[in-house]
């Protein structure tokens, strides 16, 4: 699966919180493979992977998938640009729930998340 069919299954109500998962782990991976990167700031860059693990457990066990083999890892931008469509799938698993405990559990993904797309987008910009 390639960064922008993980995008379209985001789309997906059925493929939703698998693919949400599965966009966490590659941007938590993400983040984590630059922490010692020249010119990055690493404390924004454990952030963004604590951010990502945070609201991956908020997921149910059976959202969990196998990790999207990519290699090279995507760019920062772009994992930051997944996360806004992460965001966006989770809010609209909210809107769609009934039960209380899972619109509550969406939502507090969607603010882990979108936390690390913050941090994701400021790593390079730390000291320079």
């Amino acid at each position: 699966m390639s960064v922008d069919e993980l995008r379209a299954a985001l789309a997906t109500p059925q493929d939703r919180l698998t693919a949400c998962w599965t966009a966490l782990d590659l941007c938590l991976r993400t983040a984590d493979a630059v922490v010692w990167e020249e010119g990055v700031d690493g404390i924004q860059a454990l952030v963004a992977a604590d951010r990502c693990a945070s609201a991956r457990e908020l997921l149910p066990s059976s959202a969990a998938a196998s990790p999207l083999d990519v290699t090279p890892l995507p760019p920062l931008d772009v994992c930051a640009g997944l996360l806004d469509h992460v965001r966006a799938a989770l809010g609209e698993e909210a809107r769609v729930a009934t039960d209380p405990a899972h619109i509550a559990a969406w939502y507090a993904a969607a603010d882990h998340v979108a936390a690390a797309a913050i941090a994701l987008r400021g790593l390079r910009r730390a000291g320079t």
